[in-house]
């Protein structure tokens, strides 16, 4: 993968609901789940945009996955492209930061 961004989400909630707030930011965000692992505590998956090909910019894919750090869910987010561009950088932390605001305002810490 070319140009990884990292992201991580504290939440102070159960990890069913952060995974429903993950959820449906891949929904608003039109990115495809292609792979799901869910426990009582914790998950991952694997989201990613369809390819544009009238875009500058590469698909980016991203894996989520949430675990249980003390009272807290640590959700990390990385999101890359298979390739690059001269854009791709700006692209990939963009498309990260606004699935990670969606997900923080689906679940807000309390």
């Amino acid at each position: 993968m070319v140009d990884q961004q990292v992201l991580a989400y504290s939440y102070k909630g159960s990890a069913d609901t952060l995974l429903a707030a993950v959820r449906k930011a891949c929904v608003e965000m039109n990115l495809n789940v292609s792979d799901e692992q869910v426990t009582p505590t914790a998950f991952e998956l694997t989201a990613g945009e369809k390819t544009n090909w009238l875009s500058t910019n590469w698909p980016v894919k991203f894996n989520l996955k949430a675990e249980p750090v003390g009272d807290t869910v640590a959700l990390t987010i990385r999101g890359a492209s298979g390739m690059g561009s001269i854009t791709q950088s700006n692209n990939n932390a963009n498309k990260a930061q606004g699935l990670l605001s969606l997900i923080a305002a689906y679940a807000p810490n309390p």
